[in-house]
Parts: C-alpha cells; sequence; structure tokens
C-alpha cells in the first residue's frame, strides 16, 4: 500500500520542519509527502526547499488562497496518489518514526477506513503530556467496532485523532456539502464509526502543539458554529434506523460532543446556555422531523442575534490578556517557585510538571472547594494572595471567563502582570 502524509500549511514557516522532519524519519518505503501551500507570504518554500534533495518530498503553491479546509480537501483529491493518507498539520508532528508501518500493519486484511491514534499534546520545548484520559476508564489497547462505541459514549474527543483514512473514502461522498465541508467531514467520521470501519491504534502518538502560536485569535461566527449541528443529523437517524444505540445513549453521546466543541473554543463557551442543550436533547427525540435543520438554522439565527456581540466582546478584551500566552517556556525555564490558580484536572497535571521539572509549587488558589490540601500542596482562597510570593503565578483553565476573572483577581491583589502565565 502507497502512503501519502499531506501537510496543509499557510505561514508556519517557524514550525513546519519539526512536522517535516517526523514525516521523513517514516521507516514505511512506499510514501509520498506532499506540502500544499496555500498562498504563504512567509518564507514557507525556502523552508521546504532545504529538503527537495529527498524525492518522496513533494511541494505544491496554490495560485489563489483555498482557505484551511479547502487546502485539506485539495491536497487529499488532487495532490495524494497514495491508499491511504495521513494528515499532518504544518505545526504537529509524529511521535515515533514507525508511526505509519505499525497503522498499515494493523489495517493490512481487515476492512477498515479510517484509523484513529493515541494523541499527546506538546506544551512547548518542555514537555509533553497524554492528550486525552480514554484509557483512565479503558484499558490500553487496540480498539476494534463495539469496543470503539463504548468509548465514544465516555470520550467524543477520540475523533480528534481522525487523521489516518483510506483516500478512497473522499471519492464516495465523504467531505462533500455545500453548506459546509467542515460540517460534513464532522458527520462523515462519526458515520465511520456507526458503521465500524474505524481502528484505534494506541501504539503510535499523533502530537498536537498547543505553543504560543496556537493562540486563538481568530473571530467566531456563532452561526456557523450552531449550524454544525446538521452534522449529528445523518449519524444520528443512521444509529436509530440500524438499531445501533438508543436515543437515550445518543443524548449521551451527542450532549458529550457538543460540550467538547463549546471547550476548545472558549469564547463560545463562555457565552452559551442550557438552552441550547435541551434544544440537542429535543432535535434527538423529534429526529425525524422533515424540518429539523431549518430548525436548526433558526437556533443559530437567534444564536446569533443573541450572542455574536458578547462573543466578539470577549475575543477584543482577551486580546488585552495576550502576554499571559507569550513567552511562557522562558519563564517557567526561569522559575524558582509557582503558584497555581486552580484545582481540577489542568491544575494537578501542572503540579506534576512543575514537579518534574524541580520548581517549588508554593500552594494552589481556589475559592470554590473546601479542603485544605491536594496531593500534598496546601490550598489557599484568594484573599492570601497579598501574603504570598512566587516567581511565577499559573492560571490553571481553558475557559475565557475563568481566565479574565483570575486574572482580574491576582492584579487586584497587586501580581506583577510579567509573572503571569495562562
Amino acid at each position: 500500500m502507497k502512503a501519502s502524509i499531506v501537510i496543509p500549511t499557510y505561514n508556519r514557516a517557524n514550525f513546519i520542519e519539526k512536522a517535516l522532519t517526523s514525516a521523513l524519519s517514516q521507516d514505511y518505503d512506499d510514501l509520498e509527502i506532499i506540502i500544499s501551500d496555500d498562498c504563504s507570504s512567509d518564507n514557507t518554500a525556502d523552508i521546504v526547499k532545504k529538503y527537495h534533495y529527498d524525492k518522496r518530498v513533494k511541494y505544491h503553491r496554490n495560485t489563489v488562497n483555498k482557505g484551511q479546509m479547502g487546502n485539506y480537501l485539495f491536497a487529499v483529491k488532487a495532490l495524494a496518489k497514495g491508499d491511504w493518507v495521513f494528515i499532518l498539520c504544518d505545526d504537529d508532528y509524529f511521535d515515533s518514526p514507525h508511526y505509519i508501518s505499525t497503522i498499515l500493519q494493523g489495517v493490512k486484511g481487515e476492512d477498515i477506513d479510517l484509523v484513529l491514534t493515541n494523541t499527546q499534546i506538546d506544551l512547548g520545548d518542555l514537555t509533553t503530556v497524554c492528550h486525552s484520559n480514554i484509557h483512565k476508564n479503558f484499558p490500553l489497547q487496540n480498539y476494534r467496532t463495539d469496543e470503539l462505541l463504548a468509548i465514544w459514549k465516555k470520550h467524543p474527543e477520540v475523533l480528534d485523532s481522525a487523521t489516518c483514512f483510506k483516500r478512497s473514502i473522499f471519492f464516495n461522498g465523504f467531505g462533500e456539502q455545500s453548506d459546509s465541508e467542515a460540517m460534513r467531514l464532522v458527520e462523515d467520521f462519526d458515520l465511520k464509526i456507526l458503521e465500524k470501519k474505524v481502528l484505534y491504534c494506541c501504539e503510535v502518538s499523533y502530537v498536537f502543539s498547543i505553543g504560543e502560536h496556537s493562540l486563538n485569535k481568530f473571530k467566531v461566527d456563532i452561526y456557523d458554529f450552531i449550524i454544525i449541528l446538521k452534522s449529528f443529523v445523518k449519524p444520528i437517524k443512521y444509529s436509530i434506523e440500524k438499531s445501533i444505540l438508543t436515543k437515550q445513549e445518543l443524548k449521551e453521546i451527542y450532549l458529550n460532543k457538543w460540550d467538547y466543541y463549546c471547550q476548545c473554543t472558549a469564547f463560545v463557551s463562555s457565552v452559551l446556555d442550557n438552552d441550547i442543550l435541551e434544544f440537542i436533547n429535543d432535535m434527538i427525540d423529534d429526529i425525524d422531523n422533515k424540518s429539523i435543520f431549518k430548525q436548526i438554522e433558526e437556533k443559530a439565527k437567534e444564536y446569533s442575534l443573541k450572542y455574536q456581540k458578547d462573543i466578539d466582546k470577549n475575543i477584543l478584551e482577551f486580546s488585552k490578556l495576550a502576554h499571559i500566552y507569550e513567552n511562557k517556556t522562558a519563564k517557567l525555564k526561569k522559575a524558582k517557585s509557582a503558584i497555581i490558580y486552580g484545582t481540577k484536572i489542568r491544575a494537578i497535571e501542572m503540579q506534576k510538571f512543575l514537579s518534574s521539572h524541580n520548581i517549588t509549587l508554593i500552594c494552589f488558589i481556589d475559592d470554590f472547594v473546601n479542603v485544605d490540601t491536594i496531593n500534598d500542596a496546601d490550598v489557599y482562597q484568594s484573599n492570601t494572595l497579598e501574603t504570598l510570593e512566587a516567581d511565577i503565578f499559573i492560571i490553571a483553565t481553558g475557559n475565557y471567563k475563568y481566565i479574565s476573572d483570575i486574572y482580574a483577581t491576582l492584579v487586584k491583589y497587586n501580581i506583577p502582570k510579567e509573572k503571569i502565565i495562562c
């Protein structure tokens, strides 16, 4: 089987080299590496040119900007020639030279269309941590068919890693819809899980980079966000028709999935209310309603009028906090002591990170827990900040509203702005 690594890119000259290096390190013989440059204005072409000595590397520059999803689809359908396609974002990388060979060995002789891989998050040049907690509830193994459905109910983020697939599926209506190509991909990935054409491979990892360059600065259109609900309809109908899952199980999956989307886009999660959750619940109950798509469009218009101004305002306010994301790595390297504001999962992960890098955790700060210690570290309330000192103060949350509120609290207690990171 021929394999194509597809790297869609736009103005990532500072990061694409790492992606390319991990692609070139693969030990699979029948391989091509496609770089599809969407009219970059930086020196991406010069960076890639250094690798032209390797015949596996094929560089294409679009004559017009196709946009992120347009470039993705064009590269897969028009440029790649492999039987299997491996999407590699221009600032991400594979963790092993055996990534492709391991996956293709796993699908040999199997009726598989998609492979989901283990995923990790690269926090910068200091550490890499596990991306999801899938294996907290499920044993570490390669999952197939019904096993994957059980995981999907609890962990909708499993589809984050849908980066390996048969190229042929893109020529059977997959990924094509006039409303939104991105939305159709969400729908089609879900259908592949329900059709049991998916393998989960835990033996290798796709690594997401979330350094300072990944700061979410784009405009969020709430109408387009709500329209994603259209992509839920076909998989839900399919599941009910084939008696794969009950409506109650589908509610569990898709309410979790929606919550995950919202958490990935902090500007959205900070303004949406429970009304949309009730709408999704009712939508699943009434999924055969012929006007379901019209109802979703009406809900999108309603929420656009209700929330777009708030989201725009939040993005504008958030831009004023950009400095808390800048030079994080350098600040952590210099720090000998830290205070973490928060006590949930991100805070606990950060505690482990500090310990592994010999940075002393002075304490946690949290006004909403009634405990004295967590993992042997003291927990104080924010009113003690005026008596506490540390080299850095870490805001351990991804939710915009909480970030904004915590930052305001730290400033209120005269914590120097240059000591605050998120």
